[in-house]
């Protein structure tokens, strides 16, 4: 691998509502810091929304011989753009959606985001600020008392107030 010249700073942790505003926010970080960021892997559901994702500098990855040439037999030199770079980023914000509507809690849903991903730096607060995210997502901007009139009025049911 090929020495890097100055040390590339990696995002500052953050909570995001979707994976677009992740991969926005990390692109525009690294952008500063004079690198790129790929997706190097996703999931998708059966409605074909993002599940997780890892995310990866563009310069990670090695090159692989396939024509097993040695440097000698190689027609030119050629700089080398991939130098095997160790950063990599995972995202996890539907399970947290998908398990807080199924009545999970915050220690459930934490302790199966460690067990299917042993490298995750998740903390209990990580949690709780992706809850607080997909509720104010879900109340529209709305306090909780007008969101309840707006769904009920939506409804059949007859309420007075």
């Amino acid at each position: 691998a090929y020495p890097i010249p100055y040390q590339m700073l990696p995002p500052p942790s953050n909570q995001f509502s979707n994976h677009n505003e992740l991969l926005e926010y990390v692109r525009a970080f690294s952008k500063t810091q004079e690198y790129a960021v790929t997706i190097k892997r996703s999931q998708a559901d059966k409605n074909s929304e993002i599940k997780n994702m890892t995310l990866g500098c563009d310069r990670s990855g090695s090159y692989r011989n396939r024509l097993n040439l040695t440097n000698n037999s190689c027609c030119r030199q050629t700089a080398l753009r991939l130098l095997s770079c160790p950063f990599e980023l995972y995202g996890q914000w539907e399970q947290v959606q998908r398990m807080s509507a199924a009545g999970s809690h915050p220690c459930q849903i934490l302790a199966t985001i460690h067990q299917n991903d042993s490298s995750s730096m998740a903390i209990s607060r990580t949690i709780y600020n992706t809850l607080y995210s997909i509720c104010q997502e879900r109340l529209n901007g709305h306090m909780p008392v007008q969101a309840l009139i707006d769904e009920l009025q939506g409804s059949d049911f007859e309420f007075k107030y």
